[in-house]
């Protein structure tokens, strides 16, 4: 079975902000296009699991943190514990005072005075966890105090992102590297762990205010799992772009539930990450104003649920693509979205049918190909989302004829809905679709009839190809099966 070919050139006004993640085999859909920038690894970046010292060095602005010494001075006697405040929703614990020395206090109590009381550090702050190694690196900076309390706690969470991800062996790294191997850092690093301004470091984008609007660290080689302590930087945060990082493995509920916290995200790319979920994380129904959900080929697996979706009123783009939902159908709460125009659920699985499509009126590119459990007939009435431009859906169950109505579509460019069981002969009026480039019925033994008016989209501008059985005899075909 051949995948689908690549997308016109010529792509809709309103696309998406970056092209959805390409499967393993190609796609309609073009791959990012954009990498970052090579930049040397400072000397001696340290890994999660390397302990800091009590007394850190100051780094210079050029260098890393140094490592800790072999001997780590004995800890101080442990202060008798105080209660402990309730675990916030955010996932971040309430502090351990029993771990954390009196010299991180200054941190505690800048994050309380930036609106977070109660989520000053998770309770590993234990000497080798990364909340450990980062509270040390940031009380080593040269004149902490010298910082707003904004900045302290900006630098923290940054730090906590770095040493929670840095090096960090996890259960995929080992199935990679072995038991017991710690895998290599980032390979684009430029100004972390130093005492350069955290706007200046690679991947991270400051607003006018010198606050994190973007975190952009796609194809960087994370590993170890994305840290609760990101929810420190939900004010500012509008994009977060972890792409291509298969290696991270955030797993369960714990491990997802921040992602909820972060309400003012417009942009979340998780694509190609080992982030493991039963489902869809219940907590992304919290992020009301995003536009774009890029979540492919990750390992979400279970019930995709509708609801989830119900108050993204301002979503463009939904991609889930590479999934496995278990025959979960087609959410019909997509239809009540004012603004989605990108709906990518191919290959994961899904079952029902496509009765939910004529209700994303705003649908620019529906592709829901390889999912044999999707059957039932092409909608009548798909002719109401009149500016269509894509309709993906080979390899899955679909009967009946292809209605007569699909040629009112006029900015179709491309149909495949190869390898299924519809019967009927082909509507002549796909034959005045003008901007048709591409059309794939082959696979679909039971097609009698293919009019000589379909030929006529071979005259189109930028025409790529049209396939059928050979035994239909498709006088124009470019390829026959």
């Amino acid at each position: 079975t051949r995948s689908p070919t690549p997308p016109p050139t010529d792509q809709p006004t309103n696309s998406p902000t970056r092209s959805p993640t390409p499967p393993p085999t190609p796609k309609p859909t073009d791959s990012p296009t954009k990498r970052p920038t090579p930049a040397p690894v400072p000397a001696g970046s340290p890994q999660d699991n390397i302990p800091v010292p009590q007394n850190p060095v100051i780094p210079s602005s050029t260098e890393s943190p140094t490592k800790s010494p072999t001997d780590i001075p004995t800890p101080s006697p442990t202060p008798v514990p105080t209660p402990t405040p309730p675990i916030p929703a955010t996932g971040l614990s309430a502090p351990d005072q029993s771990d954390a020395p009196d010299e991180y206090q200054f941190i505690r109590d800048a994050i309380v005075a930036n609106g977070f009381a109660g989520l000053t550090m998770p309770q590993n702050a234990d000497e080798g966890s990364y909340v450990r190694s980062a509270l040390d690196w940031i009380s080593s900076e040269n004149n902490p105090s010298s910082l707003s309390d904004e900045q302290l706690v900006q630098r923290y969470a940054l730090a906590c992102i770095y040493y929670a991800t840095y090096g960090v062996p996890n259960d995929l790294t080992a199935l990679r590297d072995g038991q017991g191997q710690t895998p290599e850092g980032w390979p684009y690093d430029a100004g972390w762990m130093t005492d350069e301004d955290e706007c200046s470091w690679e991947g991270i984008v400051c607003d006018d205010r010198g606050e994190v609007e973007a975190i952009e660290l796609y194809s960087n080689e994370l590993t170890g799992h994305f840290p609760n302590e990101c929810v420190l930087l939900k004010e500012s945060l509008k994009k977060l772009d972890l792409y291509d990082n298969i290696y991270m493995n955030n797993v369960g509920k714990e491990q997802h539930d921040f992602l909820g916290e972060l309400t003012g995200l417009e942009l979340l790319w998780l694509s190609d990450t080992g982030m493991e979920y039963d489902g869809v994380p219940e907590a992304l129904g919290n992020l009301v104003n995003l536009i774009e959900l890029d979540c492919g080929y990750m390992s979400w697996f279970g019930e995709l649920d509708g609801t989830i979706f119900s108050n993204m009123r301002d979503l463009e783009m939904l991609l889930l693509s590479g999934n496995l939902f278990f025959e979960s159908i087609i959410p019909t709460e997509l239809g009540l979205l004012p603004d989605l125009a990108y709906v990518y659920l191919d290959d994961c699985n899904m079952g029902g049918d496509l009765s939910a499509l004529p209700s994303i009126k705003g649908g620019v590119e529906f592709m829901f190909g390889d999912n044999p459990g999707i059957g039932g007939t092409i909608p009548s009435n798909l002719d109401e989302v009149e500016y269509l431009e894509v309709l993906s859906a080979y390899n899955c169950s679909l009967t009946g004829s292809i209605p007569e109505s699909i040629g009112n579509i006029e900015n179709l460019a491309e149909i495949e809905l190869y390898i299924n069981d519809l019967t009927g002969p082909i509507p002549s009026s796909i034959g005045g679709l003008t901007d048709l480039v591409i059309f794939y019925f082959d696979g679909n033994n039971d097609i009698d009839g293919i009019p000589e008016e379909i030929c006529r989209i071979t005259e189109n501008d930028g025409f790529d190809s049209m396939t059928a059985n050979c035994l239909q005899g498709c006088t124009c075909c470019t390829e026959c099966y």
